[in-house]
């Protein structure tokens, strides 16, 4: 489902709402085409983090054999991906014609994931090594083919043609947020806890309306170190601690 909406309309709305539709000096368009991209970033983020795949995209590939020295982990650069990679959301491998799906683990258990002969075997889990740098662990022992789901960097807005897709408008959020963003720059706190409340509101609705639509809640925590323990020892494989 697709509602776009062009940066001039979305311009004319915030300027509407906030009431500066003649205060072009104070807020330029310009000014106003920044804080409506940083924006959009923001929601993007926000609505995946939330459990929505909606702004996701794919990148599939081979992955390489072994540890990256000086690691114990294999690294997969993401540097020359396009477009560009904000966070990663889920990545697979398929092993004999079979897609398993890797954990996400934290940094610090980098190093929990070796066999006790240090053989190079099937990955069970990622983890993000910087922002363009991901673990595989443990590396992987044949040249595994993958798909790894991310959020890209969204292309700015600056051509008064060129869209924001709101689905189900949801660009009313993107306006809320420019409004309370204007606030700060206009110094008004009387207006700011009034505009937060708007901006929140349309935010819970987004929630509720896509929940109806995939019944997937926000990702919760899990223990998926001994999820990953549990599942590499029914398969006969062990770490060294």
């Amino acid at each position: 489902m697709a509602r776009t909406i062009t940066l001039a309309n979305l311009r004319s709305l915030i300027q509407w709402q906030a009431d500066i539709a003649g205060l072009t000096l104070r807020h330029t368009s310009a000014s106003l085409t920044t804080a409506i991209n940083s924006s959009i970033q923001r929601f993007r983020e926000w609505i995946s983090d939330n459990g929505f795949q909606y702004y996701l995209t794919h990148k599939t590939g081979t992955l390489g054999t072994g540890a990256t020295s000086p690691h114990v982990f294999y690294e997969l650069d993401m540097t020359a991906f396009s477009p560009t990679v904000v966070r990663v959301y889920g990545f697979d491998v398929e092993v004999n014609g079979e897609r398993h799906q890797l954990d996400p683990i934290d940094f610090r258990d980098r190093n929990a994931f070796q066999d006790r002969n240090n053989a190079n075997g099937i990955p069970v889990a990622f983890t993000m090594y910087n922002d363009v740098k991901l673990a595989l662990l443990p590396p992987p022992g044949s040249p595994y083919t993958y798909v790894l789901y991310y959020l890209p960097v969204a292309a700015d807005l600056s051509g008064e043609s060129d869209t924001f897709d709101g689905k189900a408008g949801w660009e009313w959020w993107i306006v809320w947020d420019v409004f309370h963003s204007i606030l700060h720059r206009d110094a008004n706190p009387e207006l700011l806890a009034s505009v937060k409340m708007e901006r929140d509101k349309i935010q819970e609705s987004i929630l509720r309306r896509s929940r109806s639509l995939q019944r997937v809640g926000p990702m919760g925590k899990r223990d998926t170190r001994g999820e990953t323990r549990t599942k590499r020892l029914f398969a006969g494989r062990t770490w060294l601690r």
